[in-house]
């Protein structure tokens, strides 16, 4: 954690402001301490700046803390907050009402006309009481030029809170920022984009630098509970192996293509994509996925509170997963883009896996970032990208703590796509082994079964003599 000059979080009568820190809401001292830390990082860095803090350590109490402590000093405050997706955004409405503030979402509304009236409704507002709810929005929406001018013209101080705002280093946002926000606050496990360095130096010029961190080693033992990490090696077949050389070869005769880092070549991306999605759909990890859950089907929990993740390169796999679970007679349900498009189907389905009536969810990517399930005690990872910001956000999921279910430690189930014959590794193959294997250490490295004989070093062993020698 990175020492910073104390500022005073001002804690006024609740009864004396409409927007207020909730009665009980420990941030000062105890396993959240570090919230009150984060908030006077931002604060003494004159209100800019990205937050680096752990998926589950609270990014969303520390941003609303935030706000309160601004709105302090600059009121009337319009806070603009902006997420990725529409389970996040749904999120961050229940989070703010605590604050004594009204969320409106505007990703209910109905397109730009339906957007427009309602910001001119609350500039009305603003007007006549002096107060303005908080605007939550998709990051599609940030980046509408007619939404950007219709925030421009609002006379008070406004604030940006960017959620998950590593996603905000495309195109679409730094070729033309938002630069009439007076201040600005970026939240994410992993701010830096990896394979990016241009967009991830755009964002550090729009929002500031990290001012703050707190790393997942930290937060285990504290704020998020422990994890067992379990491997499982699958091997590619025939077929997939010469599948893979040949695209192998493809890239390697395509590397001329790529002449900036920072402007990838679509075929040579796509040939990547493709490679990638060689492993992360190998045939066998769904017969080794078969045999992991009926092992866990016999134990106290059975199923209960469980995410599988599939690719989301090829549907087929997420089809395939559904049957066996149907199969087995397990109750389940898929959560993608699909089902998250509609708000009352997304509330229905978790609220069917927080009670327990729903034993397993099955995802894509749509839970890799900031839904809040803190029932979730196991994951079982059919396909991993190769971006460790994935890594940390996955973990994350899987560790806050869950008093309701008493909730001690989480599991982590990783298939990993290997080689069928070790003794007669190329070149080429031994880059594959390495390109699991760094996923393999970098999970082993905070679990505490690493040591233990049912724990992942004897795999990582095999690999590294595999990789290496």
């Amino acid at each position: 954690m990175r020492p910073v000059a104390p500022v005073t979080l001002a804690r006024p009568d609740p009864r004396a402001d409409r927007f207020s820190i909730p009665p009980g809401l420990q941030f000062e001292t105890g396993p959240f301490a570090h919230q009150g830390h984060a908030v006077n990082a931002w604060c003494g860095a004159g209100y800019r700046g990205v937050l680096e803090m752990a998926t589950g350590s609270g990014k969303t109490i520390v941003a609303l803390l935030a706000a309160h402590r601004l709105a302090a000093d600059h009121a009337p405050l319009l806070i603009v907050v902006a997420a990725p997706y529409v389970p996040l955004i749904q999120q961050w409405c229940e989070k703010i009402r605590p604050f004594g503030i009204s969320p409106v979402n505007l990703t209910a509304a109905p397109g730009r006309r339906g957007r427009a009236r309602e910001l001119g409704r609350i500039r009305r507002q603003l007007r006549h009481s002096g107060e303005a709810p908080a605007v939550v929005v998709s990051h599609d929406t940030l980046c509408d030029s007619q939404f950007q001018a219709a925030l421009a013209a609002f006379d008070c101080t406004t604030l940006l809170i960017a959620d998950e705002v590593h996603n905000l280093g495309r195109n679409s946002f730094i070729a033309d920022p938002p630069a009439f926000f007076d201040y600005r606050l970026g939240l994410s496990a992993t701010p830096v984009r990896q394979y990016d360095q241009a967009g991830t130096e755009a964002l550090f010029a729009f929002f500031g630098p990290v001012v703050f961190e707190f790393t997942l080693e930290e937060a285990i033992g504290t704020c998020l509970v422990e994890y067992e990490y379990h491997v499982h090696p699958v091997e590619l077949t025939p077929e997939e192996m010469d599948t893979w050389y040949d695209l192998t070869d493809r890239i390697k005769r395509a590397m001329w293509r790529q002449e900036d880092e920072d402007d990838p070549d679509e075929y040579l991306t796509k040939l990547l994509r493709d490679r990638r999605a060689v492993l992360e759909t190998a045939e066998n990890k769904l017969a080794a996925l078969q045999a992991a859950l009926d092992r866990e089907a016999h134990t106290a929990d059975g199923l209960r509170y469980t995410l599988i993740y599939t690719s989301d390169k090829a549907p087929e796999q997420l089809r395939a997963v559904n049957r066996l679970l149907h199969e087995r007679g397990v109750l389940f349900h898929q959560l993608t883009h699909e089902e998250t498009a509609n708000r009352q189907e997304t509330e229905r389905i978790l609220r069917g896996f927080q009670e327990g009536a729903l034993r397993v969810l099955t995802a894509k990517r749509v839970l890799d970032e900031g839904v809040n399930i803190p029932q979730v005690r196991k994951a079982f990872i059919l396909a991993s990208t190769t971006v460790e910001r994935q890594w940390v956000q996955r973990r994350g999921r899987l560790l806050r703590k869950c008093a309701e279910t008493g909730k001690t430690h989480s599991e982590v189930h990783d298939f990993v796509a290997l080689p069928h014959d070790f003794d007669n590794l190329d070149r080429d193959a031994r880059s594959l082994v390495r390109s699991e294997l760094r996923r393999v250490q970098a999970f082993a490295r905070l679990a505490r079964n690493a040591g233990r004989p049912d724990g992942p070093l004897g795999i990582i062993d095999q690999l590294v003599s595999a990789a290496f020698l």
